[in-house]
């Protein structure tokens, strides 16, 4: 057979095998949520706190905020049938309203730049993602013992000005809102509660792209440039 025939067969049944797979991956998105199955997890954050005026009244400061774990199967290739899977958190930070002390947020992820749904999953047994959410409780308390997990603990000087953010030390609440003033515990529990939301009404530029000091690089000069939208809220990611 001549050079060049062998050549136009071989082309012929490439195209033929490009377009076998175009039809296969065509067929198939309709039944991404059959091949690439969804877990989702909804827990709620809770954070008590110990003001010398809660302790007059018997009380503590109760703040919480319901986020939601999103976990997905997919594969690293066609050839090679790995699942590698997926994970998102989406919510917002939880804020905690001490009046006249002022106010701060519990952020959704931590100085190890580790989200705090991260984190939380880590702790369950398994070698997956996978193995991992589907390890989560659906009854009970959880609280992160080592405090190196502990999410970031913020507050503005000014709520208008997202550059006025300072760090808070979740060990030493007093440094920053007074004698007397302490955490108590920080805690996780299913709900099948609805997604906290509103934090904008607090914090109007969160919609404003960039990080908190208006830059669009993130070079770690400053907390402010650290820190962005993201840190304060995720929200569900719309459908295209």
């Amino acid at each position: 057979m001549p050079q060049s025939e062998t050549k136009r067969r071989h082309t012929i049944l490439q195209r033929r095998k490009l377009l076998c797979l175009a039809i296969i991956l065509a067929a198939s998105l309709p039944l991404s949520g059959c091949l690439f199955p969804t877990w989702t997890y909804r827990f709620r954050v809770t954070v008590l706190v110990e003001t010398p005026e809660s302790r007059e009244q018997g009380q503590t400061v109760e703040a919480s905020s319901v986020w939601e774990l999103d976990y997905q199967d997919t594969y690293k290739s066609i050839e090679v049938i790995q699942k590698v899977g997926q994970a998102i958190a989406v919510g917002q930070a939880v804020q905690v309203d001490l009046g006249p002390r002022g106010r701060f947020f519990v952020l959704m992820r931590g100085p190890r730049n580790s989200s705090l749904a991260g984190t939380l999953r880590a702790m369950m047994p398994g070698t997956t993602f996978r193995q991992q959410v589907e390890a989560l409780p659906h009854s009970g308390v959880l609280e992160l013992a080592n405090k190196r997990d502990w999410p970031w603990f913020v507050r503005f000087s000014d709520l208008n000005n997202p550059m006025s953010v300072e760090l808070v030390d979740p060990e030493n609440l007093a440094a920053t809102f007074g004698e007397g003033v302490k955490l108590l515990r920080l805690t996780f529990q299913y709900t099948k509660e609805p997604l906290t939301t509103g934090i904008e009404k607090i914090l109007p530029w969160l919609d404003r792209p960039g990080r908190l000091d208006g830059k669009r690089i993130h070079d770690f000069s400053s907390l402010a440039n650290d820190l962005g939208s993201g840190d304060f809220r995720i929200p569900i990611p719309r459908a295209p």
